[in-house]
């Protein structure tokens, strides 16, 4: 995880109480939250470094689900063939009026960032009006952009209906 992204989590991790964090795509690539957010449990659909629970897309294990008041997913979503089982995970983890915070790479930093983990390929690039369309069932949602010299992220945050 790039600099900024990791500003915006320890930001959250002081600005919102939070009890019991899930990571969603926690496969440590280049860094994670170890240090963030205390607590917290990895949820990936590989397994490798911070994964904690091995999870298959949209499933989430019924002893995870309505367990954590906020879900965080560090530049993974853009790796979900169908951005509909991510949000459905976001779903399952979280208890009611629960907080969410995900990032992912805007369509202008496509070029130089796309890798390919087995059959996911980093391929997801939604404008900021689609975002907020993708993610509508939920409330108090939020899209902003970082505007780094270099790279810029799309960050979305909002809660569960209560």
């Amino acid at each position: 995880m790039h600099y900024i992204v990791a500003n915006v989590a320890k930001a959250w991790a002081n600005w919102f109480p939070y009890r019991k964090v899930a990571e969603l795509g926690s496969y440590e690539i280049n860094g994670n939250l170890i240090g963030i957010f205390d607590n917290s449990v990895g949820f990936d659909v590989v397994p490798g470094p911070r994964v904690d629970v091995i999870i298959k897309p949209g499933v989430i294990p019924e002893e995870h689900k309505g367990q954590y008041d906020t879900v965080i997913a560090i530049s993974s979503f853009q790796f979900c063939p169908d951005s509909n089982l991510f949000l459905n995970q976001i779903e399952q983890l979280l208890i009611p009026g629960g907080k969410f915070l995900v990032t992912l790479c805007t369509p202008e930093c496509a070029g130089g960032h796309r890798i390919s983990i087995d059959h996911y390929d980093d391929c997801l690039r939604p404008t900021k009006p689609q975002l907020l369309e993708i993610f509508n069932r939920f409330e108090h949602v939020i899209v902003y952009e970082t505007v780094p010299e270099y790279h810029k992220d799309f960050v979305v945050i909002g809660r569960k209906k209560l």
